[in-house]
Parts: structure tokens; C-alpha cells; sequence
């Protein structure tokens, strides 16, 4: 309960909830400033609302929106929890997309960030549970496993590039498997029979599942190769492909964990004097585009659909509202492939 102090009335404390008027006068501003700032609405500094924030979290104000003992009516907004909101070209693509979605639906869309901080997130859900909103949006920046209290959560919930661990969850996440076969089907079918794959050391969803398929997908086609990097960076995959490249075998294709990988590729094989694609193919994932289309020859990829899981998600998250949505199914989205210009026929 949030408490503002206790008031003594002979033998028994009366306890003071906290109020609206309590956070203003804390944080030095208007009651209205305060509902926007909880809110996500109105026009002020991000100082003024973070301060708002932070005073209603010190004095654990809990707005109290439902009349005593009666159901509370439908604000007609959604909340929207992420670990990288509004930091990364995909998160804005994901957002982007469940904005478009919700206006379309007319509801509006509060954001929190969690800065990938499990403590933060969990205040900034019990924050969301204070207020009006109708239903909640939990998105990843990278395809994962995530834990959450289902019973916690206490309203309708959708999870998005990410599944829960007990897949309880209505999820919504990129078809790894599908991206791990059609990337390596489109450097067999150039005729390819050297294919490596370049990822990560660190296991999850998307590394383990792509590299699955690239190994079912290459069984009696062509050699398996693969290749680790530190990190899904372009340093790493640079560092990684360059003793891959100077090998007499070397391969003649490449299928790249990530776009940033793929341009770590490409400079390996500038400093080698290989030439792509007429001496190597390449392919990435992600089609982020201040990478894939800024490259010279611009880069096949295989597009995540960012945009897309975010539109679907407020969908979803509104079927769930009106109670006919399905509780613990994941969906996979089709990743479609984005031909350019760095796959070519084999050398040899």
C-alpha cells in the first residue's frame, strides 16, 4: 500500500495513502504534469518526467483507478515494456509498428525502457499495473528466452521477439529455422559447395536454431564449415574471418550470422584482395539498412520483420483484451529474403 506517513488517532494509526497532489508537491509541479509524466503523455522535458517518475517510485504512489468492488473501464491504451526502446533501428521498427497498429485501432500506447535491467523492468510493470492501461506489450531487442511471472503480470500480455521459458505467453518471434535454411539454400543454389557459417559463441534462440538448419540444409550438398566470433560485431567477424579466408580451402560462400557480421566479412576479404561476390558470395540477416544497403555491392540478407511483429502484436494483444485471443501460442513470422548484389554464381 503506498503509505505517506501515519496520523495517530488515540490507541490506533491511521495510515495516509499516498496521493496525486503528494507527488506534485514533491516534485515540484502540477498535478496534471504529474498524470501526463505517469502517463506517457503531454509535451515536457525529459528531465521533468523522469524526476515525476522517480518521486512517484521513492514514495511508492500507487494511482488506485477502479471504484471499490467495481470492474474499471476499458482506457483504450496498451502499455509497452522493452529492453532497448527507441535505441536501435529494430526497436524502432518494432514500435513504429505497434504505434501505427494501435492508433489504426484507436488506443494509444504508453512506452517504459528497461535499459535490459530485470529490476527496472519489473518497477516499470508494476508501475503499468497502476495505471489505465488495458493490456501490456514485453519486447526484445535480440531473440531470447525471457522469464516472466505470469500471475505477476495481471493482465493481458503478449511477449515479442522473445518466449517465455514455459511458453505460457503469447509470443511472436522471427522463424529461425526457415531464415537458417533459406539463407544457406540461396548460396547452394548459386552453385556453392564450399558454404561456412560465420556466428557466435554464445548460445541462443536465433544462433542455435539458424545453425541447426544451416547443417541440415548443407548435409550432402557441400562441406560444413562453421567459424565462431567473440561477438555479433563487425570487429569480431572481421578478427574470425580472416584466417577463414587465407586457408587453401577456402570457402567460396559465406552465410553470416548478422549484417554486421557480413560487413566484417567483406572488409576481411578486401584486406585478402578477394573480390565479392566474383570470388565470394555473402549473405547476412537482419537487412538493417545502414549496413546491408550501404555496402558495395549491397547485401543479400534475409530481413527480421521488426515492423511487422510489432503491428501483430498489438493485434493480438487487443484479441487478448476481448478475451478472444490464445493465451500460450508462438508465432513465427516469415523472414523474407532481400536479394542484392553480393551472391554470384561459384568461382568453382
Amino acid at each position: 500500500m503506498s503509505v505517506h506517513g501515519a496520523v495517530q488517532r488515540g490507541s490506533s494509526v491511521v495510515v495516509k495513502k499516498v496521493g496525486i497532489r503528494d507527488v506534485a508537491a514533491a516534485a515540484g509541479v502540477s498535478t496534471t504534469t504529474v498524470s501526463h509524466a505517469l502517463n506517457g503523455l503531454g509535451s515536457m522535458t525529459a528531465e521533468t518526467r523522469q524526476r515525476v517518475r522517480r518521486v512517484s517510485q521513492e514514495l511508492d504512489y500507487r494511482p488506485n483507478r477502479m471504484a471499490s468492488g467495481l470492474r474499471r473501464e476499458r482506457s483504450h491504451t496498451v502499455g509497452f515494456v522493452g529492453d532497448t526502446v527507441a535505441t536501435t533501428p529494430f526497436a524502432v521498427e518494432m514500435l513504429r509498428g505497434a504505434q501505427d497498429a494501435a492508433v489504426a485501432s484507436a488506443y494509444s500506447m504508453v512506452l517504459a525502457s528497461s535499459g535490459a535491467d530485470p529490476e527496472v523492468e519489473a518497477r516499470e510493470m508494476g508501475l503499468l499495473r497502476s495505471f489505465p492501461v488495458d493490456g501490456l506489450i514485453v519486447g526484445r531487442m535480440f531473440h531470447q528466452y525471457i522469464d516472466l511471472d505470469v500471475s505477476a503480470l495481471g493482465m493481458p500480455t503478449v511477449v515479442v521477439n522473445a518466449r517465455a521459458r514455459d511458453d505460457d505467453l503469447p509470443a511472436l518471434v522471427p522463424d529461425e529455422p526457415q531464415i537458417g535454411k533459406d539463407a544457406t539454400r540461396e548460396l547452394l543454389d548459386a552453385g556453392h559447395r564450399a558454404v561456412a557459417h560465420l556466428t557466435i559463441t554464445t548460445p541462443g534462440c536465433a544462433r542455435d536454431w539458424r545453425m541447426a538448419a544451416y547443417r541440415d540444409t548443407v548435409a550432402g550438398m557441400a562441406r560444413e564449415q562453421i567459424v565462431y566470433a567473440r561477438e555479433a560485431t563487425t570487429e569480431s567477424a572481421r578478427e574470425a574471418a580472416l584466417p577463414l579466408l587465407r586457408a587453401a580451402d577456402r570457402p567460396t560462400a559465406v552465410f553470416c550470422f548478422n549484417d554486421q557480421m557480413a560487413m566484417g566479412v567483406y572488409q576481411a576479404a578486401h584486406r585478402l584482395g578477394l573480390r565479392i561476390p566474383e570470388d565470394l558470395s555473402v549473405i547476412g540477416v537482419d537487412d538493417l539498412q545502414i549496413v546491408a544497403a550501404a555496402l558495395d555491392p549491397a547485401l543479400t540478407t534475409v530481413a527480421l520483420p521488426h515492423y511487422e511483429m510489432g503491428r501483430r502484436a498489438i493485434h493480438m494483444v487487443l484479441a487478448l483484451i476481448e478475451g478472444n485471443g490464445s493465451t500460450g501460442a508462438t508465432t513465427m513470422m516469415e523472414c523474407p529474403v532481400v536479394r542484392r548484389g553480393s551472391i554470384a554464381t561459384a568461382p568453382y
